[in-house]
């Protein structure tokens, strides 16, 4: 584990070549499946750092042999499409991420679950021109969490874009 942490620390202070290799030597061990799951996300986050998309996808995808898929892999799967502009597969993988139970013990991160998927299939689909489904998935942000700082940007946005595009 402390393989782990050490390659989290050189993580967090963007030393992303050196986490790599500290990560993938942890994944080596036999250590906790939910350590294992979570660097993976931090190994795909390093290569996305580094522009490597390709292994960014491919250690996700590795999370996978550990167990089903979280919201918060499926977010992650769906950032790394997002950023590529593939909307279409940012969109399966945001509302995959809707669909998984928010878990009831371990690592319990619900916005995975709620909010992020749902304010990011807003953005997805506002690219798309889609703007009834991205409103509507701006509104279901707004039950998850109606006070968030991104919720209430999307808010006053929807009124004046609302607003400006019922007055054409």
């Amino acid at each position: 584990r402390a393989m782990y942490y050490y390659a989290r620390e050189l993580y967090f202070h963007k030393f992303y070549k050196s986490a790599i290799i500290w990560l993938n030597k942890f994944l080596k061990t036999n250590g906790w499946i939910q350590n294992k799951i979570d660097a993976c996300h931090i190994l795909s986050d390093c290569y996305l750092n580094l522009n490597d998309f390709q292994k960014a996808l491919t250690t996700l995808l590795k999370t996978l042999s550990f167990s089903p898929p979280s919201a918060k892999t499926c977010c992650y799967l769906a950032n790394i499409f997002f950023i590529q502009n593939d909307l279409n597969s940012a969109i399966y993988w945001y509302t995959h991420a809707l669909t998984i139970p928010t878990p009831t013990q371990g690592w319990i991160e619900p916005n995975y679950n709620t909010l992020i998927p749902a304010l990011q299939l807003c953005v997805c689909y506002f690219h798309k021109k889609d703007y009834k489904n991205s409103y509507h998935y701006h509104k279901l942000s707004q039950k998850f969490n109606p006070s968030a700082p991104q919720v209430l940007h999307n808010e006053n946005f929807f009124k004046s874009f609302l607003g400006s595009t019922q007055t054409r």
